[in-house]
């Protein structure tokens, strides 16, 4: 048996193999395993891990409605009172098995209850196995602000199957593609040119580059668990994009995150270019990279003020300022750059425009 009481800042350890992953649930001790899923999850990727990792067809299965609807208090209330009446305690395993609002509500759920609960996190899109599973950050929308509410507490372990990819519908994976291509632009250029070369994104395309991108986020996340430093820089793309992302989420018309991202980047290193930390070339790079696999969100029935709310309640804000992380070059990223409402108004506009004003 293995110590399964963790510093919530100490790492998860990352499985690849699916055979390390059963040893490290066997080895653990669990007095229960509960595996969280989401209404799509849990017919087309439970009966594989359960088959996989050789857990018992027994186990606790807790259901969660599909979609970033079910990131809500309400069903963060309900799922405590399953786990209660279901006789969880601090040596239970909660299983996360989903995208990424599963493995974030599943987060707040297991580092919650009892005030913390060993979880594991089994993404299942690629957005999640790059992104969303990875770093601990774990919450609920409310009041219509995204992740408003939550902690910041690690997983105990990821387990990366790259298998699961094979149910996913083309969105999601361009979805988990954005977060990839940020990655090598924020700290690996060779692997954005990797990743700028694929001619089309599919599970097989991508798969050799899966591993790297989780490595960049386990590097980043190691040298600063609680974001006042070098952390930041994953935002890249996220003040603009969670600010769009909140606007249709509000409208009942949610767009995937990846996609909000993708625009994000397209506005920040647009910004990047205008206040002069980066060249018309690297722009450029980036800017084409995104778009021939991403098309431009429709933005016509949206006013850029239509973001300041947002924008303004951005966790990532400094002395009321609106912040971001300029780009430098690809494969480097500050952070802390600051964009004034004039900026916000004028690179929304320029971004519905189609152009680059320089």
């Amino acid at each position: 048996m293995h110590d399964i009481v963790r510093d919530p800042v100490s790492y998860a350890t990352l499985f690849k193999v699916t055979a390390e992953a059963k040893n490290w649930i066997y080895a653990g001790g669990f007095s229960q395993i509960f595996m969280l899923c989401d209404s799509n999850t849990v017919n087309y990727c439970v009966p594989q891990i359960l088959h996989e990792l050789e857990i018992s067809p027994e186990t606790q299965i807790l259901v969660i409605p599909a979609g970033e609807s079910s990131k809500d208090i309400t069903q963060m209330m309900r799922l405590w009172e399953e786990l209660k009446d279901h006789g969880a305690d601090r040596r239970s395993l909660i299983l996360n098995i989903g995208g990424g609002v599963v493995t974030d509500l599943g987060g707040f759920l297991a580092s919650t209850y009892m005030r913390g609960i060993p979880f594991m996190q089994v993404p299942t899109t690629l957005l999640a196995m790059v992104d969303a599973a990875i770093g601990g950050k774990n919450g609920i929308d409310y009041l219509g602000f995204k992740n408003l509410i939550g902690t910041i507490t690690q997983p105990a372990a990821i387990f990366l199957q790259p298998s699961l990819l094979e149910t996913l519908p083309q969105d999601e994976l361009l979805s988990g593609f954005a977060e990839m291509l940020k990655h090598g632009i924020i700290a690996d250029a060779s692997h954005f040119d990797a990743l700028s070369q694929l001619t089309e994104v599919t599970p097989k395309s991508i798969a050799p580059y899966i591993s790297r991108s989780a490595e960049i986020k386990v590097n980043v996340v190691g040298q600063d668990p609680y974001e006042t430093g070098i952390r930041k820089i994953l935002n890249f793309g996220h003040t603009m994009g969670h600010a769009l992302e909140s606007c249709f989420l509000k409208e009942n018309n949610p767009i995937p995150h990846g996609f909000a991202v993708a625009a994000g980047m397209i506005m920040e290193t647009t910004l990047s270019l205008w206040q002069k930390t980066c060249d018309q070339l690297t722009a450029n790079r980036i800017i084409n990279s995104i778009d021939r696999h991403f098309d431009r969100i429709d933005l016509s029935q949206l006013q850029p003020e239509d973001l300041l709310p947002y924008l303004k309640a951005d966790k990532k804000n400094v002395s009321q300022n609106i912040t971001y992380c300029p780009l430098h070059q690809i494969g480097k990223v500050s952070t802390d750059g600051v964009i004034s409402i004039d900026e916000v108004i004028k690179v929304v506009r320029n971004y519905k425009n189609l152009c680059i004003e320089y």
